[in-house]
């Protein structure tokens, strides 16, 4: 994906307003390198108007760099994000989920350990459902 674009006004009350009506507790961000910029905008925005909204990053940027990406987000996933994602939405931000790093109250980082790789990956939908509750 081409290093993006800078966003505009509109696109900024767009996303402010999705995740308004929407009314999202979580925000999750999959990033690479060349995204970086965006998602630390994009991460500043959503915290000024939505402060109480936790924000977790996924992908190769956050795996390569967990330590500077919590600088931004309130959690990281490091490695596979397929269950790990789920069960922090499920627990509503949990601290001590395989595969995420998070801050403790005194701001120390918090290591989880990694889950095993999953194998099947045939087992993985194909895409988020009513049924598969992504």
């Amino acid at each position: 994906m081409p290093v993006p674009t800078p966003l505009t006004a509109i696109e900024r009350e767009l996303l402010l307003g999705e995740l308004e009506r929407f009314g999202a507790d979580i925000v999750g961000f999959s990033l690479t390198s060349s995204h970086l910029p965006l998602a630390i905008e994009l991460s500043q925005l959503i915290r000024a108007r939505f402060p109480k909204m936790r924000q977790i990053w996924a992908a190769s940027n956050p795996t390569m760099d967990p330590e500077g990406c919590l600088e931004h987000a309130d959690a990281v996933c490091v490695g596979e994000g397929e269950e790990a994602l789920l069960e922090y939405a499920r627990t509503r931000g949990a601290p001590s989920i395989a595969n995420l790093w998070t801050r403790d109250p005194a701001r120390a980082i918090v290591r989880n350990p990694m889950r095993p790789m999953i194998q099947d990956l045939d087992s993985l939908p194909s895409r988020c459902s009513a049924a598969t509750r992504c």
